[in-house]
């Protein structure tokens, strides 16, 4: 670096420490830890020529690596992986940026301490207008296991379908392929030394991978949104022993190769996004929504429940629990059956013979087995016998993964398959929640390739219900988000990728409670599609940062739009859009009072009306929902 170059701020040259927060590693296995906002504030924007990218001090962490506003990386960092692959937090402190025109350089010290592993390490970030180096030189401070320490690179979903080159380790002979459409159940490339991708006609982002050897999973198996290379690959032993003094050093390094074809005009971000109406496209019906159980419903709660007209309860019933549960309200159950070790028949006919007792009204039957991470065929034959006149289902109680590497073998395999998901698997800060949406309808368009028959994804939470990994399944603490305006627009987020998604039936959350949806804001999501028949999806210019979904019933049409970022934003409609008025009501900061005191009423009442001309465009608050609603002259009807 030279002497002329500047800090960029004086707030990140200052020695300080950047604490996670407390909960932290509450979840094992999540990489990029923190806690909502806190894990996001204080982002240092750097730009270096047509090179831009974002680093968060909190986290130590590379985001958003673009070029001319086309994204190469969707992140970058460095990650502790105890024995059991929980993330060991960093402290990062003694952060320095500084930056010019044509370089920049970051360097900070990161301290991971838990337990009785203690890895103290360095960073540095360094670059040019295309190039960008990421260095960790680390010493261990203690004797402990691992099972990672070192890198790992996010690739953006626009990277996929693109060319791509792999160097292998020997770095002999380089393989050329695409990164795939369907989710890959394995590893697509493995046993790299670097690895290059068309990110742009004619331009290259070519990563070389420095202190050990990389491989690279499609993070959609987890509904990330990304793909995911790391360090270390899955094959070798482990956990691995690292020595106090042992040193562990490595570097990634980005360099843009070729020469742009078209030459593009320098990027400048539109001042608006903007919705058309021209690529809405057919109609189509709207898929059995529910929710999860929660014991200890009051009247007036039941009164909100049954206003959000669920197609079913899910209730998780094992041999132990069936008798003291309680149906709610005569709604139709989802019935998701655990079965343990050691005398599963035994189990599922005191299940059925308890459920028949209660006169349940069954949607359909899961079956599951703690065992297994997907079902296997003759827990569903066995269960056939004792659970009769409703569909009987099988697949995972766990994620998508572990349905897409355990496939059924035929359609014969059961009535329907099932899956969960949430966002929280590898990172839960704001911003990876939000960039986690759209990987959910892959996952179910790439259950649709191997599987024809029913499908529910059941269900969908916003933390993980436990650790499948632990050997004692404990409970997760609520996530505090479920209760905010964030929580509602993740959900209605949700809705559009699983509306758009063919999914047959989806189960969200509970129904009230820290982890439900009556009495908080998500309350809302749930009400704006209550009594829809049909959808469709717009045209999106940034479907990134707004979800838009249009839905209608009878004679009333609903055009919904959600401000996915912290940050305000301006929506534009196209003119079509704009044929007669519209009734507008918006959720957000400033109306959130009123939806929390009436909730039953919120969206039958109206801020104003859109007229057309100047008057096109809404302005929406960070993770505000819109809804405009208008009449029709007559029903919609399913078009195929």
């Amino acid at each position: 670096m030279t002497e002329r170059m500047k800090p960029i701020s004086t707030s990140f040259t200052r020695r300080d420490t950047f604490r996670l927060a407390g909960a932290a590693a509450a979840i094992a296995g999540s990489e990029l830890q923190g806690q909502g906002p806190a894990a996001s504030e204080h982002p240092v924007e750097i730009r270096c020529g047509e090179l831009t990218f974002t680093f968060v001090p909190q986290l130590g962490f590379v985001r958003h690596v673009r070029w001319n506003g086309v994204e190469i990386l969707n992140g970058m960092y460095a990650a502790v992986r105890d024995s059991v692959w929980g993330t060991v937090p960093a402290r990062i402190s003694n952060v320095i940026v500084q930056t010019e025109a044509e370089e920049f350089k970051i360097v900070f010290e990161a301290n991971c301490q838990q337990g009785d592993i203690d890895f103290q390490w360095n960073g540095s970030i360094t670059g040019a207008p295309q190039q960008l180096t990421f260095t960790m030189d680390g010493v261990a401070k203690t004797t402990f296991q691992k099972n990672r320490i070192g890198f790992c690179i996010l690739h953006p979903l626009s990277a996929v379908g693109k060319a791509c080159k792999i160097i292998p380790a020997d770095k002999r002979r380089e393989i050329t392929g695409v990164l795939p459409e369907a989710i890959s159940p394995h590893q697509p490339y493995v046993n790299m030394s670097g690895f290059h991708h068309e990110f742009y006609p004619g331009f290259w982002a070519e990563l070389e991978f420095v202190g050990d050897v990389f491989e690279m999973e499609d993070h959609r198996n987890w509904t990330d949104g990304n793909f995911k290379t790391y360090c270390t690959p899955l094959d070798k032993p482990r956990p691995v022993t690292v020595k106090a003094g042992e040193k562990i050093g490595q570097a990634v390094v980005l360099r843009l190769r070729g020469k742009p074809n078209p030459l593009p005009q320098r990027y400048k971000r539109p001042t608006a996004i903007v919705v058309s109406k021209d690529e809405i496209g057919m109609m189509q019906p709207v898929p059995s929504l529910g929710f999860g159980y929660a014991p200890g419903v009051t009247p007036e709660q039941l009164v909100q429940l049954q206003a959000l007209r669920p197609a079913h309860i899910r209730m998780d019933l094992r041999a132990s629990n069936v008798e003291g549960l309680q149906a709610v309200a005569g709604i139709p159950i989802e019935a998701a059956v655990s079965l343990v070790d050691g005398g599963e028949e035994e189990q599922l006919a005191a299940i059925a013979k308890a459920v028949a007792a209660k006169g349940w009204k069954i949607a359909r039957w899961l079956v599951f087995h703690d065992g297994t991470q997907a079902t296997n065929g003759k827990w569903i034959e066995i269960a056939r016998k004792h659970l009769k006149g409703t569909p009987v289902g099988g697949g995972t109680d766990q994620y998508f993964t572990e349905l897409n590497r355990n496939r059924p073998a035929s359609a014969a395999y059961a009535d329907l398959v099932a899956y969960s998901f949430n966002p929280q698997v590898h990172a839960f800060d704001d911003e990876s929640l939000m960039e986690n949406l759209m990987p959910q309808r892959d996952t179910v368009r790439t259950a649709r390739s191997f599987w024809r028959k029913p499908l529910a994804v059941t269900p969908v939470t916003l933390r993980p219900r436990y650790n499948p990994q632990a050997k004692v399944r404990t409970a997760a603490v609520p996530d505090p988000r479920q209760a905010t305006l964030f929580g509602a627009a993740w959900a209605m987020g949700s809705l559009t990728q699983m509306l758009a998604s063919g999914a047959n039936s989806v189960t969200y959350f509970e129904t009230h409670g820290p982890a439900g949806v009556v009495g908080n804001p998500m309350y809302q999501a749930f009400a704006v599609v209550t009594g829809s028949k049909l959808w469709s999806a717009p045209r999106v210019s940034e479907p990134e940062s707004l979800a838009v979904l249009n839905l209608s019933a009878d004679r009333q049409e609903r055009l919904v739009m959600v401000n996915l970022t912290a940050a305000l934003q301006r929506v534009r409609l196209d003119r079509a859009f704009l044929g007669s008025e519209w009734r507008v009501r918006v959720l957000d900061e400033e109306s959130l009072v009123t939806a929390t005191s009436n909730p039953l009423a919120f969206w039958k009442e109206f801020d104003w009306r859109v007229l057309g001309g100047s008057r096109r465009e809404l302005p929406l608050l960070p993770y505000a929902t819109a809804v405009l609603t208008r009449d029709v002259a007559a029903p919609i009807v399913v078009t195929r």
